[in-house]
């Protein structure tokens, strides 16, 4: 059975997500669990693969506009299932919550510290709004995600995350500290969210760029922010700026699958149907990082001088093995197989690991592949 895309660029009352329901003492682990068992009910298995969503602690929808329902449709209209992912989740480090999913989607949310960026809190900001907790799983998340190649789109406050987590820097408060004749904060009516569907000012578009391919030079977008970049990146480029010059979209050097954008095309996809383009695509590198290798690992550790038995290890999260990645010339290689060794260093232990790839097939089916430890099968992301 095929899940067909609810999505339509046009009549969006039809196609928005159920109104949430939730009451007051209702904790974040029954919102999650409530939207999860929805999910399934609608994805009905046949999902491509799992995007993480990260959510703050406080996180409750009271509409349908949600950014989150909305990206999380979004998700699903593209073939994927999403996943909520925040602080401490089932005991977990973000780190092991990533390594559960094959993608990333970043919304947005509340102010960053700037004591992250070297600064001290400006006189137009909120000293309730920044949250140094949340601040801090976000940027080890992007961390993760760059280390792992794991593909990721982020947007609004996701953007400015991704800048400050590589070293970048940020506008505390639009326009006072850019001056400029548009207004990024688009005026509204009400607390829904249903306005971030209206257009609030160009895009210039980067040639060569994903976005470029979707949209081309130009484009609209709707602007719902009073914080942007300011200095990028050493590590980032420009995908595109607004006509006052503020970078509105950016993506990691010499990766397209990593990127962010200032607006919201959750919401701006009801006017401009090419904004779905970007979540399918998400959907689309997940499956491709969900399938890269079938490995069986054997561990051999040597621990302060003493090795252990020859024997299988488990673990809980993938780890960065392709630096070092030596092939085995001198081992029997069975038909169809290739063997590599990858020597893993740490603190109390220097793993070496032997690799078997067992390619299943030569269909786009039999591509998806895992990673076999002892009796545990995870997934490793290998990127070309």
């Amino acid at each position: 059975m095929q899940i067909q895309p609810r999505f339509k660029p046009t009549g969006a009352a039809a196609t928005l997500p159920p109104k949430p329901n939730f009451k007051a003492e209702d904790t974040l682990e029954t919102v999650v669990s409530t939207l999860k068992d929805q999910w399934e009910s609608r994805m009905q298995g046949q999902a491509k693969c799992t995007v993480g969503i990260f959510v703050e602690r406080s996180y409750k929808p009271t509409e349908a506009h949600d950014d989150v329902l909305q990206l999380a449709d979004a998700v699903m209209d593209a073939g994927g299932f999403p996943s909520l992912l925040y602080i401490n989740k089932d005991g977990k480090s973000v780190e092991q919550q990533l390594s559960q999913v094959d993608a990333l989607l970043v919304p947005g949310g509340r102010d960053w510290d700037p004591s992250l960026y070297g600064e001290k809190l400006g006189p137009n900001m909120d000293p309730n709004e920044p949250d140094l907790a949340w601040d801090n799983f976000e940027i080890a998340g992007y961390k993760y995600a760059v280390a792992n190649d794991l593909p990721f789109f982020a947007q609004c406050r996701g953007e400015q995350g991704l800048n400050v987590a590589l070293g970048g820097t940020l506008y505390q408060h639009l326009p006072v500290d850019h001056p400029s004749t548009i207004n990024h904060k688009q005026p509204h009516e009400g607390d829904s969210l249903a306005f971030r569907a209206e257009p609030g000012h160009g895009l210039l578009v980067e040639p060569g760029t994903r976005l470029h391919d979707i949209v081309g030079s130009e484009a609209q977008i709707c602007s719902d922010h009073h914080q942007a970049i300011k200095d990028l990146a050493p590590g980032l480029d420009i995908v595109a700026r607004a006509p006052d010059g503020l970078i509105e979209a950016v993506q990691v050097k010499g990766r397209p699958h990593q990127w962010a954008v200032q607006g919201h095309p959750e919401e701006f996809r009801y006017n401009d149907g090419r904004m779905q383009t970007i979540y399918q695509l998400l959907v689309d590198d997940g499956v491709k990082y969900r399938s890269q290798l079938t490995l069986t690992r054997k561990l051999f550790v040597s621990q302060r001088g003493q090795h252990s038995r020859p024997g299988f290890h488990s673990f809980d999260k993938r780890k960065q093995i392709r630096p070092g990645i030596q092939r085995l010339s001198n081992t029997a290689q069975p038909p169809g197989q290739n063997h590599v060794k990858v020597d893993i260093g740490g603190p109390k232990a220097t793993e070496q690991v032997v690799l078997s790839a067992q390619p299943l097939g030569n269909s786009a089916e039999s591509r998806q592949q895992s990673l076999l430890v002892g009796s545990r099968q995870f997934r490793h992301g290998f990127r070309s």
